[in-house]
Parts: structure tokens; C-alpha cells; sequence
């Protein structure tokens, strides 16, 4: 399966691993940077295995002619890594116009809302507009829990599955257990 990347969250050192972006220190340290976000694209590409090769697309372009064709022969599957994208400032940039181009299968993993309490979220014109067009493209939509299916859910998008935060399969050990620290234990 060929997989294309879309609102990637670092560079990619090999298929599985991730390091935030070439920019001098100085600019790092002065701009803020969501670090969840380099954690749980390194951790989607773990739980895609050998399938997380593939093109990162930058949909802050607009759509290339050229690119379009290119994905569509190669038989490219649109991945869409987890990350609070259900906002009401979210920029899709092109991403409405790259779906529409491309009518390519989309996977969603581990996507979620984000507000400072929760209260219902009416997202924008266009992010309602993309999300439909990935519900097009999808079984479900995965999102990390109740709150974020919701979301969507008022948005008008209905074909919605809670999965989790793709972060806690980082180790890729599917018998993890969560234990809880006895009395006096660190945890």
C-alpha cells in the first residue's frame, strides 16, 4: 500500500522514526511547538509498519496536476495522522480541493477536539466541508474519545469511531497493561 502523508508533524529520520523540523535552535526555542504532535506522528508511522513509506503532501499548496496524477497511479492511500484538528481556527489550507482532486481511500487515527472547557464546538465552514469530504473517503473517522465523536457528530459528520490517541500503541505492544502503583510506589 503506497501512503500519503497530510499535516505531517516533523521530518522523517527512517520509517518509523521522527524529528521535529530543520529549524536553528534560536527559532525553537522562541516559538512555541506542540511536542504531542512529533509523538503521536512518530507513533502512527509505527503502527503503519512497512506502509509508512510513501509522500508527504503539502496541502498548504495548491493542488498540482502532476502530483494528483502521480498518487492516483501509484493506488496512494491518504493518512491522516491524530492530532487536535477540531477547532474553530483550524486552516485546512487546500486540503478540500487535494481530496477532491485525488477521490482517493482516507484513514483517520486518533483525531480530537480542543477547546479550554468543553462546550460544544461549531467548526468552520471549510473544516465542516473537509471533514465531510474524509467521511466521503472513510469507513470511520477515528477519533481519541466521546468529546471529539461528538464534535464531529454536531458538525454533521456521522461515520465516526473512537479509537484512541494513536500515542499509547507507541511501543507497538498490543498486550500493554496499565498498572496502578501500589500504596508508597512511584509510578
Amino acid at each position: 500500500m503506497h501512503i500519503t502523508h497530510v499535516k505531517y508533524a516533523g521530518l522523517r529520520a527512517n520509517q518509523d522514526l521522527v524529528n521535529w523540523f530543520e529549524i536553528p535552535l534560536n527559532e525553537l526555542v522562541s516559538q512555541y511547538f506542540n511536542t504531542g504532535d512529533i509523538c503521536v506522528y512518530e507513533s502512527t508511522l509505527r503502527l503503519m509498519g512497512k506502509r509508512s513509506g510513501g509522500f508527504d503532501l503539502n496541502i498548504d499548496q495548491p493542488v498540482d496536476s502532476h502530483v494528483v496524477a502521480a498518487l492516483k497511479d501509484a493506488k496512494s492511500t491518504i493518512l491522516l495522522r491524530g492530532s487536535n484538528y477540531l477547532h474553530e481556527k483550524m486552516d485546512w489550507g487546500y486540503f478540500d480541493d487535494w481530496l477532491s482532486a485525488l477521490d482517493l481511500p482516507v484513514v483517520v487515527c486518533g483525531v480530537g477536539a480542543q477547546a479550554h472547557i468543553e462546550r460544544p464546538i461549531v467548526l468552520s465552514p471549510q473544516s465542516r466541508r473537509v471533514w465531510k469530504l474524509i467521511g466521503d473517503h472513510c469507513h470511520s473517522i477515528g477519533v481519541r474519545g466521546a468529546f471529539s465523536a461528538e464534535t464531529l457528530h454536531r458538525n454533521g459528520v456521522h461515520n465516526v469511531e473512537v479509537v484512541g490517541c494513536p500515542s499509547i500503541f507507541r511501543a507497538r505492544d498490543r498486550d500493554l497493561k496499565l498498572r496502578q502503583p501500589r500504596a508508597g510506589q512511584n509510578a
